[in-house]
Protein backbone atom coordinates (compact mmCIF):
# COMPACT_ATOMS: atom_id res chain seq x y z
CA UNK A 1 0.00 0.00 0.00
CA UNK A 2 1.17 3.49 -0.79
CA UNK A 3 1.28 6.61 1.40
CA UNK A 4 -1.98 7.41 3.13
CA UNK A 5 -3.38 3.94 2.51
CA UNK A 6 -4.29 3.55 6.17
CA UNK A 7 -8.01 4.43 6.27
CA UNK A 8 -7.74 5.78 9.82
CA UNK A 9 -5.26 8.42 8.66
CA UNK A 10 -7.02 9.54 5.48
CA UNK A 11 -9.33 12.56 5.44
CA UNK A 12 -12.94 11.68 4.78
CA UNK A 13 -14.28 11.64 1.21
CA UNK A 14 -10.85 11.09 -0.31
CA UNK A 15 -12.28 11.24 -3.84
CA UNK A 16 -12.47 15.03 -3.69
CA UNK A 17 -9.82 17.55 -2.67
CA UNK A 18 -10.05 18.81 0.92
CA UNK A 19 -12.14 21.88 1.52
CA UNK A 20 -10.17 25.00 2.37
CA UNK A 21 -10.58 27.82 4.83
CA UNK A 22 -10.57 30.30 1.95
CA UNK A 23 -13.72 28.62 0.60
CA UNK A 24 -15.60 28.86 3.89
CA UNK A 25 -18.38 31.45 3.60
CA UNK A 26 -18.52 33.54 6.76
CA UNK A 27 -21.30 35.47 8.43
CA UNK A 28 -22.24 36.48 11.94
CA UNK A 29 -23.12 32.84 12.62
CA UNK A 30 -19.62 31.45 12.11
CA UNK A 31 -17.11 34.32 11.94
CA UNK A 32 -15.60 33.57 15.36
CA UNK A 33 -15.10 29.88 14.54
CA UNK A 34 -13.46 30.75 11.22
CA UNK A 35 -11.17 33.27 12.92
CA UNK A 36 -10.22 30.66 15.53
CA UNK A 37 -9.44 28.19 12.75
CA UNK A 38 -7.20 30.74 11.03
CA UNK A 39 -5.42 31.48 14.31
CA UNK A 40 -4.85 27.77 14.92
CA UNK A 41 -3.15 27.55 11.52
CA UNK A 42 -1.03 30.62 12.24
CA UNK A 43 0.13 29.55 15.68
CA UNK A 44 -0.19 25.73 15.41
CA UNK A 45 -1.55 25.59 18.95
CA UNK A 46 0.60 28.24 20.59
CA UNK A 47 -2.23 30.80 20.94
CA UNK A 48 -4.67 28.26 22.42
CA UNK A 49 -4.85 24.48 22.51
CA UNK A 50 -7.07 22.62 21.87
CA UNK A 51 -9.59 24.23 19.52
CA UNK A 52 -13.04 22.66 19.91
CA UNK A 53 -15.72 23.47 17.32
CA UNK A 54 -19.26 22.34 18.10
CA UNK A 55 -22.54 22.53 16.20
CA UNK A 56 -25.34 20.32 14.91
CA UNK A 57 -24.72 18.46 11.66
CA UNK A 58 -24.48 20.42 8.42
CA UNK A 59 -23.17 23.76 9.67
CA UNK A 60 -19.54 23.49 8.56
CA UNK A 61 -17.54 21.69 11.27
CA UNK A 62 -15.93 19.19 8.89
CA UNK A 63 -15.22 21.94 6.37
CA UNK A 64 -13.28 23.88 9.00
CA UNK A 65 -11.38 20.78 10.13
CA UNK A 66 -10.40 19.88 6.58
CA UNK A 67 -9.42 23.49 5.96
CA UNK A 68 -7.22 23.58 9.05
CA UNK A 69 -5.52 20.33 8.08
CA UNK A 70 -4.86 21.49 4.52
CA UNK A 71 -3.54 24.87 5.66
CA UNK A 72 -1.26 23.36 8.31
CA UNK A 73 0.27 21.00 5.76
CA UNK A 74 0.78 23.84 3.29
CA UNK A 75 2.20 26.25 5.87
CA UNK A 76 4.39 23.71 7.67
CA UNK A 77 5.44 21.02 5.16
CA UNK A 78 7.40 19.04 7.76
CA UNK A 79 4.49 18.87 10.22
CA UNK A 80 2.89 15.45 10.61
CA UNK A 81 -0.84 16.10 10.56
CA UNK A 82 -3.25 13.27 11.40
CA UNK A 83 -6.92 13.88 10.57
CA UNK A 84 -9.34 11.16 11.67
CA UNK A 85 -12.84 10.62 12.98
CA UNK A 86 -13.31 9.54 16.58
CA UNK A 87 -14.79 6.33 15.19
CA UNK A 88 -11.59 5.62 13.23
CA UNK A 89 -9.51 6.31 16.36
CA UNK A 90 -11.71 3.92 18.33
CA UNK A 91 -11.56 1.18 15.71
CA UNK A 92 -7.78 1.56 15.44
CA UNK A 93 -7.43 1.31 19.21
CA UNK A 94 -9.57 -1.85 19.41
CA UNK A 95 -7.69 -3.44 16.50
CA UNK A 96 -4.38 -2.61 18.21
CA UNK A 97 -5.54 -4.25 21.44
CA UNK A 98 -6.67 -7.38 19.61
CA UNK A 99 -3.48 -7.64 17.58
CA UNK A 100 -1.08 -6.73 20.38
CA UNK A 101 0.16 -3.65 18.54
CA UNK A 102 -0.69 -0.94 21.08
CA UNK A 103 2.85 0.41 21.09
CA UNK A 104 2.70 1.08 17.35
CA UNK A 105 -0.75 2.67 17.69
CA UNK A 106 0.44 4.95 20.47
CA UNK A 107 3.62 5.86 18.65
CA UNK A 108 1.63 6.85 15.60
CA UNK A 109 -0.79 9.18 17.38
CA UNK A 110 1.52 10.55 20.06
CA UNK A 111 4.13 11.39 17.45
CA UNK A 112 1.80 13.69 15.52
CA UNK A 113 2.58 17.38 15.13
CA UNK A 114 -1.13 18.10 14.83
CA UNK A 115 -4.13 15.90 15.59
CA UNK A 116 -7.54 16.72 14.10
CA UNK A 117 -10.48 14.60 15.26
CA UNK A 118 -14.02 14.89 13.93
CA UNK A 119 -17.14 13.70 15.80
CA UNK A 120 -15.35 13.51 19.15
CA UNK A 121 -18.72 12.84 20.80
CA UNK A 122 -18.43 9.30 19.37
CA UNK A 123 -16.13 8.53 22.31
CA UNK A 124 -18.99 8.97 24.80
CA UNK A 125 -19.63 5.88 26.95
CA UNK A 126 -16.50 4.13 25.58
CA UNK A 127 -14.44 4.28 28.77
CA UNK A 128 -11.36 2.38 27.58
CA UNK A 129 -11.12 4.47 24.41
CA UNK A 130 -11.64 7.67 26.38
CA UNK A 131 -8.79 6.71 28.71
CA UNK A 132 -6.53 6.01 25.73
CA UNK A 133 -7.49 9.30 24.08
CA UNK A 134 -6.84 11.15 27.35
CA UNK A 135 -3.28 9.80 27.49
CA UNK A 136 -2.79 10.67 23.82
CA UNK A 137 -4.17 14.16 24.40
CA UNK A 138 -1.90 14.75 27.39
CA UNK A 139 1.16 13.50 25.53
CA UNK A 140 0.48 15.77 22.55
CA UNK A 141 -0.16 18.83 24.71
CA UNK A 142 3.08 18.17 26.56
CA UNK A 143 4.93 18.12 23.23
CA UNK A 144 3.22 21.30 22.00
CA UNK A 145 1.28 19.56 19.24
CA UNK A 146 -1.86 21.27 17.96
CA UNK A 147 -5.19 19.57 18.66
CA UNK A 148 -8.45 20.39 16.86
CA UNK A 149 -11.72 18.66 17.73
CA UNK A 150 -15.29 18.83 16.46
CA UNK A 151 -18.42 17.71 18.30
CA UNK A 152 -22.17 17.92 17.87
CA UNK A 153 -22.53 19.86 21.14
CA UNK A 154 -20.56 21.67 23.83
CA UNK A 155 -18.13 19.33 25.65
CA UNK A 156 -19.95 19.92 28.95
CA UNK A 157 -23.13 18.55 27.38
CA UNK A 158 -21.72 15.37 25.85
CA UNK A 159 -23.32 12.63 27.93
CA UNK A 160 -20.99 10.00 29.38
CA UNK A 161 -17.84 11.91 28.49
CA UNK A 162 -15.41 11.63 31.40
CA UNK A 163 -14.80 14.71 33.51
CA UNK A 164 -11.10 14.43 32.74
CA UNK A 165 -11.63 14.69 28.99
CA UNK A 166 -14.26 17.42 29.29
CA UNK A 167 -11.85 19.45 31.41
CA UNK A 168 -9.04 19.01 28.88
CA UNK A 169 -11.32 20.03 26.02
CA UNK A 170 -12.26 23.22 27.85
CA UNK A 171 -8.63 24.15 28.40
CA UNK A 172 -8.24 25.91 25.05
CA UNK A 173 -10.90 27.62 22.92
CA UNK A 174 -14.45 26.34 22.43
CA UNK A 175 -16.49 27.92 19.65
CA UNK A 176 -19.97 27.27 18.33
CA UNK A 177 -21.25 27.38 14.78
CA UNK A 178 -24.73 28.87 14.65
CA UNK A 179 -27.25 28.23 11.89
CA UNK A 180 -26.65 30.77 9.08
CA UNK A 181 -29.01 33.67 8.60
CA UNK A 182 -30.70 34.37 5.27
CA UNK A 183 -27.90 36.55 3.93
CA UNK A 184 -25.26 33.94 4.75
CA UNK A 185 -27.37 31.13 3.28
CA UNK A 186 -27.62 33.09 0.03
CA UNK A 187 -23.86 33.67 0.01
CA UNK A 188 -23.21 29.96 0.60
CA UNK A 189 -25.48 28.99 -2.28
CA UNK A 190 -23.83 31.48 -4.63
CA UNK A 191 -20.39 30.24 -3.63
CA UNK A 192 -21.30 26.62 -4.27
CA UNK A 193 -22.91 27.46 -7.61
CA UNK A 194 -19.84 29.44 -8.71
CA UNK A 195 -17.50 26.62 -7.67
CA UNK A 196 -19.44 24.25 -9.92
CA UNK A 197 -19.75 26.70 -12.80
CA UNK A 198 -23.54 26.73 -12.53
CA UNK A 199 -25.56 29.85 -13.29
CA UNK A 200 -28.45 29.86 -10.81
CA UNK A 201 -31.13 32.54 -11.20
CA UNK A 202 -31.36 34.98 -8.30
CA UNK A 203 -34.97 33.97 -7.66
CA UNK A 204 -33.96 30.34 -7.21
CA UNK A 205 -31.13 31.32 -4.84
CA UNK A 206 -33.59 33.34 -2.78
CA UNK A 207 -36.23 30.56 -2.74
CA UNK A 208 -33.79 27.88 -1.61
CA UNK A 209 -32.20 30.14 1.00
CA UNK A 210 -35.60 31.11 2.34
CA UNK A 211 -36.92 27.55 2.67
CA UNK A 212 -33.86 25.48 3.64
CA UNK A 213 -32.52 26.78 6.92
CA UNK A 214 -31.12 23.93 8.99
CA UNK A 215 -28.16 22.41 7.15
Amino acid sequence: PGPGSNPSERPRMQARPPRRLDDFVTGSCNRLAHAAAMEMVQSAGEAFNPLVIHAPIGLGKTHLLEGIGHALRARRPGLRVIHVTAEAFTNGFLDAMRSGSLNAFRSKYRGAGALIVDDIHFLAAKRATQDEFLHTFNALIAEGAAIVLAADQHPKRIAKLTDELATRFLGGMVVKLEAPDLQTRRAILKSKAAARGVDVPEAVIHYVAEHLRAS
